[in-house]
């Protein structure tokens, strides 16, 4: 299973049992899920991409309504950090990639070397390297 599936999981929950609360309450929720599926990266390298994304909601809100259209965005980054990212889908936007790049070049030392190969290597053949 995918761990972008056990996010948008948690999700549906959050739908459900939150739909009233505030976007503060939601987004803290989502957190939750995010953070459970990203065990393996360092937990300031997680509050860097779920603060970088939640600020591309805020950019990108012509497209999605709300955050938790958002979150199947989010997935697709839990799933390039989980080693399955889907290349033929190719769900992260091209402006992205550069700010997946950084976040490698900034986070390389504290991280698994095959997560940051696969990762370089996906940058490298999206044309996002310097």
């Amino acid at each position: 299973m995918f761990a972008s599936e056990r996010f948008r999981r948690h999700v549906n929950k959050i739908r459900k049992e939150f739909r009233t609360s505030p976007e503060s309450e939601m987004v803290s929720q989502i957190r939750r899920g995010f953070d459970f599926c990203l065990t393996s990266i360092p937990a300031v390298m997680r509050d860097d991409i779920f603060e970088y994304l939640v600020g591309r909601f805020a950019d990108r809100k012509t497209r999605y309504t709300d955050i938790l259209q958002y979150t199947d965005y989010m997935g697709d980054f839990i799933d390039l950090l989980n080693l399955d990212y889907d290349e033929h889908q190719d769900p992260i936007l091209t402006d992205d990639w550069d700010y997946v790049r950084e976040l490698m070049n900034e986070f390389a030392g504290d991280l698994d070397m095959d997560l940051v190969n696969y990762v370089m290597e996906l940058v490298v053949r999206k044309g996002h390297i310097d």
